[in-house]
C-alpha cells in the first residue's frame, strides 16, 4: 500500500460550530480512498488572526485560514469585521511564509453548513 501525503492546513475559527464542521470535512477527506492524499487540519478556536498567526512555527511556505461570520450591518459586527481585515493585512509582519485567507458567511456559518449540505445532497441525486 502506498502511503498518501499528508497536507498540512491552519485554521483560526470563531466558535465551536465552525470547529466541528472542519473536523469532520478532515475526516471524510481521510477515510475517501479515492483522494491521492490525506489532510491534518489544525484548528484553534481563536478570533484573533494575529494571536493565531504567532501559534505558528511556519518555516516553509504555510496556507493559513480564518473562519468567521460577517453577523450583520450594525456597528459593532461592522467594527469587529473590519478588525478581522486589519489583522489579516498584518500577518505578514510576524511571518511571511503564512499565506492567512479569510473565509467568511454574510449570516452565520449553521446557514453556511445547511446550504452546504442541501447543494452536496443535490450534486449526490444527479
Amino acid at each position: 500500500m502506498i502511503k498518501k501525503i499528508s497536507n498540512q492546513y491552519y485554521f483560526s475559527v470563531e466558535g465551536e460550530t465552525e470547529k466541528w464542521y472542519f473536523e469532520h470535512l478532515q475526516k471524510l477527506i481521510n477515510n475517501d480512498n479515492q483522494i491521492p492524499f490525506k489532510v491534518n487540519f489544525d484548528i484553534k478556536i481563536n478570533k484573533s488572526i494575529i494571536s493565531r498567526a504567532k501559534s505558528i512555527s511556519a518555516v516553509y511556505p504555510t496556507k493559513a485560514f480564518h473562519i468567521c461570520d460577517y453577523e450583520s450591518n450594525d456597528d459593532l459586527h461592522k467594527l469587529q469585521f473590519e478588525r478581522v481585515l486589519e489583522e489579516l493585512k498584518s500577518v505578514g509582519k510576524i511571518n511571511r511564509k503564512i499565506n492567512y485567507k479569510l473565509g467568511y458567511s454574510n449570516f452565520s456559518f449553521d446557514l453556511w453548513i445547511i446550504l452546504h449540505k442541501i447543494q452536496q445532497k443535490k450534486a449526490n441525486h444527479k
